[in-house]
């Protein structure tokens, strides 16, 4: 994305320049028409417009001009921006999506997901979303049956991406020194109740790993 706005940027600067230029080239040439010269493509009469091997000047604003210097610079800088498009552009399509993968399989598949939001925009990158699970939608993780499920479901489709969007108030230090300094032991029966979750987390990513896919741990 960086190296996209630069080139938004540095393409419109030369846009404007090169639309500033072609305004001055039809005044000169208006101008020399009417003494009675003929204007050349590529010259201007303009006070401070630096030519270089009959090309065309590049100018910045009103009576301004880059050098040739200051022009090859930018050129230089709009070509490396344009290679590191370019690169980002490879990696993002060296994954394989679902088209170019065997059924059944999907991109992505979201786990405690919450509003699911990651899933709910994959249609517009061309991806493929599972059907996210969390306890908003009717599966509740403390559930053996539904997190039984849970692992046939990836074994089965294979998602390239598993995110696992996991709770972490009973684990954070910040938490329980915050709210439970004075209240350990119902800290700790917190964290006990809550520890088939994180089982239940580790194992999927685990799997995940094993099976060649990507898993993103994010702990909120």
């Amino acid at each position: 994305m960086l190296a996209w706005n630069i080139m938004e940027e540095q393409a419109s600067e030369l846009r404007r320049a090169r639309l500033l230029q072609r305004g001055d080239l039809c005044r000169g040439a208006e101008e020399d028409h009417s003494k009675g010269r003929s204007g050349k493509m590529g010259q201007t009469s303009r006070a401070g417009s630096y030519q270089h091997r009959r090309q065309r000047d590049l100018r910045l604003g009103t009576g301004e001009s880059l050098k040739p210097g200051q022009a090859k610079r930018i050129r230089g800088q709009w070509l490396r921006s344009a290679k590191l498009m370019e690169a980002e552009h490879e990696v993002y399509h060296s994954q394989p999506s679902t088209r170019q993968r065997p059924p059944p399989s999907v991109d992505l598949w979201e786990l405690f997901a919450g509003q699911a939001r990651c899933s709910e925009l994959a249609h517009e990158y061309d991806l493929t979303a599972l059907q996210p699970m969390d306890i908003v939608y009717c599966q509740d993780f403390f559930d053996q049956k539904v997190r039984s499920r849970a692992k046939e479901t990836l074994d089965r489709l294979r998602p390239t991406l598993l995110m696992i969007e996991t709770d972490c108030t009973h684990f954070t230090l910040f938490n329980k020194n915050l709210n439970y300094s004075q209240r350990l032991d119902e800290w700790h029966r917190l964290q006990q109740e809550d520890q088939p979750l994180v089982t239940f987390s580790t194992t999927m990513a685990t799997r995940q790993h094993q099976a060649g896919g990507f898993f993103l741990l994010e702990i909120f």
